[in-house]
């Protein structure tokens, strides 16, 4: 009797062992689990974290490219607006004035923004949206559209070409004087070699002037001109202006990415050989500044110290700051400057020791 009790005990010993060690064992087990679930949801956290910054960082050059876009458009736009102007001069002028400057004109009416090349479709192609966020996906959608919007202006303003007034000119033995569709008229048309052409070619230019072709080729051009301005201003200009507010309500801390912005001219030390660094003031803003010299005559500002992006101005020391635009005329003295590259405005002040 007594060794059975005692064989009892040991049995249920050995049955609370068990029993604990799989409590511990179960316990153990979980802990495991939920460390691996734990890990899981973190990794999947810095791998969202990292996906959201991915598409920042894209977004910001996509942004970027959309600026240099409508830079592009408005220095596209006013020229275009150039061309419909003395469209409509020569139409309606009764005595025109037939002269080389008017052959390089004329060669020039035939131009097109063909040099507008951009980055946004390929920089839109690096954006790896998240398939689970409606924002991104929506903002991504909207892009999307404008950049569909904008491969239409280029195709269509390559359609729109004209070679008419060219190829007249060209079958009267006129030599094309091969204008720049911008640098042209800020020369005032004296951007070409008038030897080159001779007595013989202004009287076939006055025959042609004359004619009826001349007045029906002008009423095309100005067709197609009207039209693709009214793409530019209407359409695509104010998409892209809506894109980027888009992308600051998405990013407020979004920025533009001008790393060397500078002056030029020969107004400057440096002539417009080199750019005189400017600094920037307030990067949320992209505002540029400078305390600088300068002589009678012209400036510019410039990127990287390269002519690829540059602005010019109005005939006055503050204005709108113009892709591509004219060259800003200062006189000697001391000056601060501003350029606000997110307003496209420039402020051009003499300095405190000049107004005293």
């Amino acid at each position: 009797m007594l060794s059975l009790l005692r064989s009892l005990k040991r049995k249920t010993t050995m049955s609370s062992g068990i029993r604990k060690y799989l409590i511990y064992a179960t316990g153990e087990l979980l802990l495991v689990a939920l460390g691996i679930l734990i890990a899981l949801q973190v990794n999947n956290w810095n791998s969202k974290r990292i996906a959201n910054n991915a598409f920042r960082d894209s977004l910001e050059l996509v942004y970027n490219a959309v600026k240099t876009d409508l830079d592009w458009l408005q220095h596209s736009g006013i020229t275009i607006g150039q061309q419909i102007d003395t469209i409509n001069r020569l139409l309606h002028d009764p005595l025109l004035r037939v002269d080389y400057k008017l052959v390089h004109k004329l060669f020039w009416l035939d131009s097109d923004p063909t040099f507008f090349d951009s980055d946004t479709e390929f920089l839109f192609t690096g954006l790896k949206e998240d398939i689970s966020s409606m924002v991104q996906k929506e903002l991504v959608k909207e892009i999307s559209n404008y950049v569909n919007n904008l491969k239409f202006f280029i195709r269509e303003s390559e359609r729109s070409q004209s070679t008419v007034l060219t190829k007249t000119l060209l079958d009267l033995g006129i030599p094309n004087t091969f204008p720049s569709f911008g640098y042209s008229p800020l020369t005032d048309f004296t951007d070409f070699n008038p030897s080159q052409m001779g007595a013989d070619d202004l009287d076939n230019l006055k025959k042609f002037v004359g004619s009826k072709p001349f007045r029906s080729a002008l009423f095309s051009l100005l067709n197609n001109k009207s039209k693709l301005v009214g793409l530019i201003i209407d359409n695509l200009s104010q998409d892209g202006r809506s894109i980027m507010e888009k992308i600051r309500n998405y990013d407020p801390k979004v920025l533009l990415l001008y790393d060397d912005i500078g002056i030029v001219g020969n107004a400057t030390a440096g002539g417009w050989a080199q750019s005189t660094p400017m600094f920037i003031s307030d990067p949320d803003l992209a505002l540029w500044e400078i305390r600088t010299e300068l002589q009678d005559g012209f400036i510019k500002f410039r990127n990287r110290n390269s002519w690829n992006q540059n602005w010019g101005g109005d005939p006055t020391l503050s204005g709108e700051a113009m892709y591509y635009g004219r060259d800003i005329p200062v006189q000697k003295g001391s000056y601060h400057i501003r350029l606000d590259l997110s307003a496209n405005r420039y402020e051009i002040t003499p300095a405190q020791s000049d107004v005293n």
